[in-house]
């Protein structure tokens, strides 16, 4: 079931911080260079994706503008400049079966708003979000809309998508560190 839960490492244990104000799960999170944490999108109890966007300071949470687009099984992303990128997930519609649809939509948070960037070039959920020391974001690994592990790794440059050299092992719900 989702949870509000929050916990923190200190280094030798954990301990609760205050509930983020969204029971959510399948959300992504990422930080900024402030410190900060965001969590973003998800799915609630009744199964509703979400473009529910929190951020926590360190001592409270507070509620961001929802992100455009509703989606779980999301990734997201910070850049040296402070913009936080929510990227691919997936939401489903209707009848006994749904039908899911698996996004390569990418958006931007500036700090005051969010901007719809270029797709990415392949759709996918349960995907890897990550920047680096110059400010680009990628995209790596997940799962296609046919259920297939993936080795793609597409970097984002801030104008433009690309794809490189896949990752050496096609996979799904992976996560990776920023480097800063």
């Amino acid at each position: 079931n989702p949870s509000p839960t929050v916990e923190k490492w200190d280094g030798s244990s954990w301990s609760s911080v205050a509930d983020m104000p969204t029971a959510r799960e399948q959300l992504a999170a990422t930080s900024d260079s402030n410190g900060n944490i965001y969590a973003i999108g998800g799915v609630d109890a009744d199964g509703n994706k979400l473009a529910t966007v929190e951020k926590w300071d360190g001592s409270s949470w507070s509620s961001l503008p929802d992100m455009p687009t509703a989606r779980g099984i999301l990734a997201a992303a910070s850049d040296s400049n402070g913009n936080i990128y929510a990227i691919g997930g997936f939401d489903e519609t209707g009848g006994v079966v749904p039908t899911p649809t698996v996004f390569a939509t990418v958006e931007k948070w500036d700090g005051s708003s969010w901007t719809s960037l270029p797709d990415m070039p392949t759709a996918r959920i349960g995907l890897a979000g990550t920047s680096d020391e110059y400010g680009n974001i990628s995209a790596i690994g997940g799962e296609d809309a046919n259920g297939n592990n993936l080795a793609t790794h597409d970097p984002w440059d801030g104008s433009s998508w690309t794809s490189i050299a896949d990752i050496t092992t096609a996979r799904t719900t992976l996560h990776a560190p920023a480097v800063c």
